[in-house]
């Protein structure tokens, strides 16, 4: 096999509109990437949700900026633990010792817990001065109103052509709730040396809460693949009128053969391409959906 393949962590979060703490957010994604077994993904893709307070994520970069700031900061804690091996030390220490003294240990846990909460312990600093360099880059950060997604790279120079798009849906399409979309190329060596690229799609999404509103979600979910202007990756106005970027072959056949087979109209791929589900691109959804499994609630009983 010479073909290659690409690492990426995809994580969903809602935040409840608050302001995450990096040390014990980064200490979660630190234990994430050792339980999966390999190294450092080469991407990571954050998909969130009401991640800061309604004003906030309307009023500009000013105000939303120091909340994907806290992201960042946890990868960099995540990724400086992993790299230092803290947490497999960790692990080693809490379920390989079960004899050891229990009062001890829980008595150093309670520290860190008190140390992660007032942000004054031992271990915040040793996070904080150990994350002052990261091996990740961020390569985007986009939200519509509360709904957000981030992208980092372990080699950023490994990703080109990043495509950015949004839709917002909720109580009077303010985008309380929404998508949003990022596209991009990645490249990478096979075991011959080859570059090789594939194209990858991610969408973060919050759909609209409540049991009963199992329509309502399906019309989200519609709006973000209807090919409106405002979820897809690039304008269809200006595919309008012109011809296809790769037409549908020709038929060889003649009169009504030829004639039944040619229905369609040439720009169908070109937008279809232009959607989430562009042919030949992975696509990767996640999100706080809120579907359930029945349109109406269980009865008392």
């Amino acid at each position: 096999m010479t073909t290659s393949t690409s690492d990426a962590f995809i994580l969903t979060f809602n935040a409840g509109k608050q302001h995450i703490d990096p040390t014990i957010f980064g200490r979660h994604l630190s234990h994430a990437f050792t339980q999966k077994g390999t190294g450092l993904p080469e991407l990571i893709v954050f998909c969130l949700q009401e991640m800061a307070p309604l004003a906030q994520c309307f009023i500009g970069s000013y105000m939303i900026n120091p909340y994907f700031q806290s992201y960042v900061s946890a990868v960099k804690i995540a990724a400086s633990r992993h790299m230092a091996g803290l947490d497999q030390a960790q692990d080693e220490h809490e379920y390989g010792h079960e004899n050891e003294n229990e009062h001890e240990h829980e008595h150093e846990h309670e520290n860190e817990r008190r140390g992660a909460s007032q942000g004054a312990g031992q271990s915040v600093y040793q996070d904080q001065e150990e994350a002052r360099d990261s091996p990740y880059t961020l390569v985007a950060s986009r939200n519509v109103g509360l709904t957000g997604i981030m992208l980092f790279a372990l080699d950023p120079d490994a990703l080109r052509g990043l495509k950015s798009t949004e839709v917002g849906f909720g109580a009077g399409d303010v985008a309380n709730k929404g998508a949003v979309g990022l596209r991009m190329f990645f490249s990478k060596e096979d075991t011959r040396g080859e570059k090789r690229e594939t194209e990858l799609t991610f969408v973060g999404t919050h759909l609209s809460a409540h049991e009963w509103n199992l329509e309502k979600r399906n019309k989200n979910w519609e709006s973000i693949v209807s090919g409106l202007p405002a979820a897809v990756f690039e304008d269809p106005k200006q595919l309008c009128g012109s011809e296809s970027i790769n037409p549908t072959p020709r038929a060889s056949g003649t009169g009504e053969e030829r004639d039944a087979l040619l229905p369609r109209d040439p720009n169908e791929k070109a937008l279809h391409d232009i959607t989430i589900y562009k042919p030949g691109s992975h696509l990767f959804v996640a999100g706080d959906l809120n579907y359930r499994i029945s349109k109406t609630r269980p009865s008392p009983d």
